[in-house]
């Protein structure tokens, strides 16, 4: 059995234009990244590791590393007892399946302004917060016409289900 814990990415990963430059520059580069990033996390070591650890654990080249440096991912902070560069990831949070990006400000606005700062389902002012009609669990996209209005009540009791309240109108 491997010692390497999985991890999965969000899409929205996949789609950032640093994910995407960086990958045009240099596949090998993302691909050692990953496992860095794996690696800092299994270990819970705050996103630090030594060069001598990149080479020899996740089989990193000088290249790789230089890149990666060049790019702003990784950043030395300093050398270790022996001697080795010691490197951190910039931004560094251990992996959580869960953790998003928060839904801009704009966009919130925009849905609460469209659906008269009221829940789509009750009617309630109280406790507003956005839900995502195709869950965001699911692949939901944090877009203006995935996102609705709904109280805290009524968002809880729908979860993760599809919700097929809009345009129910017609």
């Amino acid at each position: 059995m491997s010692k390497w814990k999985s991890i999965q990415l969000p899409v929205s990963w996949y789609q950032n234009a640093d994910v995407l430059k960086l990958f045009a520059h240099s596949r090998s580069a993302v691909g050692v990244f990953l496992m860095l990033a794996t690696y800092c996390s299994d270990r819970r070591t705050g996103g630090k590791f030594s060069e001598m650890g990149a080479k020899y654990v996740v089989q990193a080249t000088d290249d790789e590393l230089k890149i990666l440096e060049d790019f702003g991912w990784i950043k030395r902070i300093g050398l270790d007892k022996r001697g080795d560069i010691l490197y951190r990831i910039v931004g560094f949070r251990r992996y959580n399946p869960y953790a998003r990006d928060p839904i801009p400000k704009e966009l919130r606005e925009a849905v609460y302004e469209r659906d008269g700062y009221k829940c789509v389902n009750c009617g309630s002012t109280e406790h507003l917060s956005l839900d995502h009609i195709y869950p965001w669990i699911l692949g939901g996209e944090d877009t203006y016409d995935n996102l609705q209005t709904m109280c805290r009540s009524c968002n809880s009791r729908k979860g993760a289900k599809t919700d097929a309240h809009k345009d129910d109108t017609t």
